[in-house]
C-alpha cells in the first residue's frame, strides 16, 4: 500500500526567509493577528522562540482518509498534541523520536554547512532529547513511539517508519534535536 504524505503548514509571527512562500513554507502572520488566534484559541499549541511566534491552528490538523499528516515539533509540542488528542479521538497520532548522539549531530551540521559557533551553540542549548527522555520515563505506554538512535539512510528509515504506523495514524509527529535529521526525514516522506 502507497502512503500519502501531508505536510502541516505552522504559522508564524517571524518575517519570510528568501525563497519562503506564505501557505507553503509557514502561514505567516501578524504580531497582532497572531494574538488574536491565541485569544480565541484558535491554536493546538503555540511557543514563543528568538523573538517570533510559531503555532500550529487547529485547522491544520484536519486528517483526510488515506492520508498522514507530517509535522516537526519540540517536546513542548509533542506534549500540548498528546493533550489535543485526549480530547479528539479521532486524531490517530504516532511519534518518531530522533535521539542521535551528540557526535553525530555535530558531524551532520558540519556536513549541512553550520559553523562551529552555532553547531556548539545549538548543541549546548538544545534540550529536546534530555526533555524528551525525562517525557518517556514517566510515560506509561511507549507503544506509539518509535526511538530512532542512529542516522539512517532515507529509504530504509521510511521502511521502518511506515512498518510503525500503519495502519492506524493519520498524524506523524518527528521529535529530534538539530542535525537529527528530521527535516530530511519529513521531506523524504513528503516526495511524490
Amino acid at each position: 500500500m502507497k502512503v500519502l504524505y501531508r505536510d502541516v503548514v505552522t504559522m508564524t509571527t517571524r518575517k519570510p526567509r528568501i525563497g519562503e512562500e506564505n501557505g507553503k513554507d509557514y502561514h505567516f502572520q501578524t504580531e497582532d493577528n497572531f494574538l488574536k488566534m491565541i485569544e480565541e484559541n484558535m491554536f493546538v499549541e503555540h511557543v514563543s522562540f528568538s523573538g517570533n511566534r510559531y503555532g500550529l491552528p487547529k485547522t491544520s490538523i484536519q486528517p483526510k482518509k488515506d492520508e498522514i499528516m507530517v509535522l516537526i515539533v519540540e517536546d513542548k509540542g509533542y506534549t500540548n498534541i498528546k493533550n489535543f488528542q485526549k480530547e479528539n479521538p479521532w486524531l490517530k497520532v504516532k511519534t518518531i523520536f530522533l535521539d542521535i548522539e551528540q557526535s553525530i549531530l555535530k558531524e551532520n551540521m558540519l556536513k549541512r554547512g553550520d559553523s562551529l559557533e552555532m553547531i556548539e551553540k545549538r548543541i549546548s542549548t538544545d534540550n529536546i532529547s534530555k526533555n524528551f527522555n525525562k517525557l518517556l520515563i514517566k510515560k506509561k505506554d511507549t507503544s506509539d513511539i518509535l526511538i530512532i538512535k542512529e542516522l539512517l539512510n532515507l529509504e530504509l528509515l521510511k521502511t521502518k517508519v511506515e512498518k510503525f504506523i500503519l495502519p492506524d495514524t493519520n498524524l506523524l509527529l518527528l521529535v529530534g534535536p538539530s542535525g537529527s535529521g528530521k527535516d530530511s526525514l519529513k521531506n523524504h516522506l513528503l516526495e511524490r
